[in-house]
């Protein structure tokens, strides 16, 4: 049996050596990008991506326990008193660990300290428990009232908007669907501020709403930009005879990369994760800028058609830039817009512009 043991870790030891040697192989500057840049570079690096200050974790931590965020605090005073049982201890270290190392990062995302949410919904709920049974529901009424204000908030901000500036066009069940989910989320608020020891429950009712009905009530403008593959496989017939293809945001430049099957796609006035990639020799014709994206169409408009997928979301409020050329064809739909050029000598066709 321990012949066994060891004949096995070995064969694992081996096969972690394969791979890592024929990663090496095909790429030898991998261990160079995937440890330095990506870990200690965009962990300590002035110029790290998504900078934050130190402080940024605490807002997300309260906006993350939401519908609970008013237990947070009495939750962490509770934790501090009985750091020496052993649970509450490991609890409040599974808590603090990721929360402060990822506090000391120069990047910063949101969902970087989602790990501490798990042992803080333990500690929020033992909180929970031991208020119930003390009649202590100052916090629990609270976090109803709390509730409540939120709700009422983004149900007021939302129809301000929906009459000032319309989020929605044409989607009244998205509209119907947004409203009950606010309405949901201050009705369960508010029968807890009323009655905390018989609703203590409600919050969780508003976020399966939440959860539940958001995704089917978002503006079509969101699920176009959070989703450009789908206006993107609207026109892959087009965008097949493409020669050469532009975007300029990476999202959409993946989009159009997985649905056509290439990676040929040049980035426009854009490089975000791919800075380091895009140092390479080989892959410095892969940018163009504003400035010479007009003489970068026109050369390779000689080679054939030329497919360029933007996203103007925040660029020039929303209009098709001008140095697209004329007679290409074009797509637009809410903040995206596809234009495939002609190949430089072609006739223009009867209809150049297209809107769904």
């Amino acid at each position: 049996m321990p012949w066994k043991a060891k004949g096995g870790a070995n064969n694992g030891l081996g096969g972690a050596c394969w791979a890592w040697r024929a990663v090496h192989r095909q790429e030898a500057d991998f261990w160079q990008f995937f440890f330095w840049n990506e870990h200690i570079r965009r962990f300590a690096g002035t110029k790290a991506q998504h900078a934050a200050p130190f402080w940024f974790f605490v807002p997300m931590l309260f906006a993350g326990a939401l519908p609970w965020a008013m237990l947070v605090v009495p939750s962490l005073k509770r934790a501090w008193r009985d750091r020496k049982e052993c649970r509450i201890a490991f609890l409040s270290l599974w808590l603090a660990m990721p929360f402060l190392f990822f506090s000391l990062s120069k990047g910063k995302l949101p969902t970087y300290i989602l790990p501490c949410f798990v042992p803080l919904a333990l500690l929020m709920a033992n909180t929970l428990v031991d208020k119930l049974r003390q009649r202590d529901v100052s916090a629990v009424s609270g976090n109803g009232l709390l509730n409540l204000v939120v709700g009422s908030l983004a149900l007021l901000g939302l129809v301000v908007a929906q009459i000032v500036h319309p989020i929605y066009t044409n989607q009244p069940v998205q509209v119907v669907l947004a409203l009950l989910v606010c309405i949901g989320w201050a009705a369960c608020g508010f029968a807890q501020w009323m009655r905390p020891t018989r609703h203590w429950f409600a919050p969780a009712l508003g976020i399966w709403m939440l959860i539940a009905l958001l995704p089917a009530a978002m503006p079509q403008s969101v699920v176009d930009n959070k989703m450009p593959d789908q206006f993107i496989a609207q026109h892959l017939d087009v965008l097949k005879t493409s020669k050469s293809l532009l975007s300029n945001e990476l999202g959409t430049a993946s989009a159009l990369a997985w649905r056509l099957g290439r990676s040929d796609v040049t980035l426009l006035d854009v490089q975000g994760e791919l800075q380091y990639g895009l140092t390479y020799s080989d892959a410095s014709s892969r940018k163009v800028t504003s400035e010479n994206v007009a003489t970068w169409i026109a050369d390779r408009a000689e080679e054939g058609p030329v497919g360029i997928v933007l996203d103007l979301s925040g660029k020039s409020n929303a209009v098709a830039p001008s140095w697209i050329p004329p007679g290409s064809e074009v797509y637009h739909e809410n903040n995206l817009l596809i234009v495939v050029t002609q190949r430089r000598g072609s006739p223009a066709p009867p209809s150049a512009s297209k809107t769904p």
